[in-house]
């Protein structure tokens, strides 16, 4: 990535009539792909039976047929997103209770949802702790979450696979000064802080799933990849982590 070219970008999506540009444009969410929605369906049901659960899902874009198979499973479906990415005529023939929120503070009472899902979601929340903290705040007494987490560089490893972590090479501060503002913005959390920052908001019970990039091992044993050096193994190599937990 060029860091001025970045960092110029970034800048200029503040500007109105290039945000809504940028937004006409944007593609968010699982495309329609209905293979790949029962996929989420799964895995979803691989850690909770949805049938009569109050279900919050955070940040579908403009999938809505995660949340319509969930109801049509027995979930009580509730969304929440950053922006309205779903048509109001389609949230209203679907009968889905639909919310935008400013990405911080969720506008729903204390212990309202069973469960809270996501998928590859979480990488782009810009106040993690916040989120995760509200999360549990949410769940009734034995609720559940249930997240996939894609912790790749969306803006560089479609084009190289050994540019699976190219994130972690910037200074926080100049991974921000170029991505902030931009709707593929990356956390750049590794698998071990998600842990951490559900531990420290109260869930007893965590499990997670580890799909590790044999790839990126390779390439950093052999001396190439330098700035994983600074991360424990777990997290040097972890491109994708489920995270089950329970309040």
């Amino acid at each position: 990535m060029n860091v001025l070219k970045e960092i110029l970008k970034n800048q200029l999506i503040k500007l109105p009539a290039i945000r809504k540009k940028a937004q006409r444009s944007h593609v968010t969410g699982l495309n329609e792909k209905l293979e790949t929605v029962e996929d989420v369906i799964q895995l979803y049901k691989k850690y909770m039976d949805p049938a009569g659960k109050r279900i919050l899902e955070l940040g579908p874009g403009q999938t809505h047929q995660v949340a319509e198979r969930l109801m049509q499973e027995g979930a009580i479906m509730t969304i929440a997103d950053i922006d309205q990415y779903l048509d109001p005529k389609l949230v209203a023939d679907l009968g889905l209770d639909y919310h935008i929120y400013d990405g911080a503070k969720l506008p729903f009472e204390d212990e309202t949802f069973d469960v809270i899902l996501s998928h590859t979601v979480y990488e782009h929340i810009r106040y993690p702790e916040t989120t995760v903290n509200e999360t549990y705040r949410l769940l009734k007494k034995g609720g559940q979450v249930v997240h996939l987490v894609d912790l790749g560089d969306h803006f560089s490893y479609g084009v190289d696979e050994s540019l699976l972590f190219n994130c972690l090479k910037y200074p926080k501060w100049v991974w921000n000064a170029m991505t902030w503002n931009r709707s593929n913005f990356v956390n750049r959390l590794r698998q071990s802080e998600w842990v951490q920052l559900h531990q420290h908001a109260g869930f007893t019970t965590i499990e997670k799933e580890l799909d590790l990039s044999d790839f990126i091992q390779t390439l950093h044993q052999s001396g190439k990849l330098p700035y994983l050096d600074r991360y424990p193994e777990e997290d040097r190599y972890c491109k994708r982590i489920e995270i089950h937990c329970r309040k």
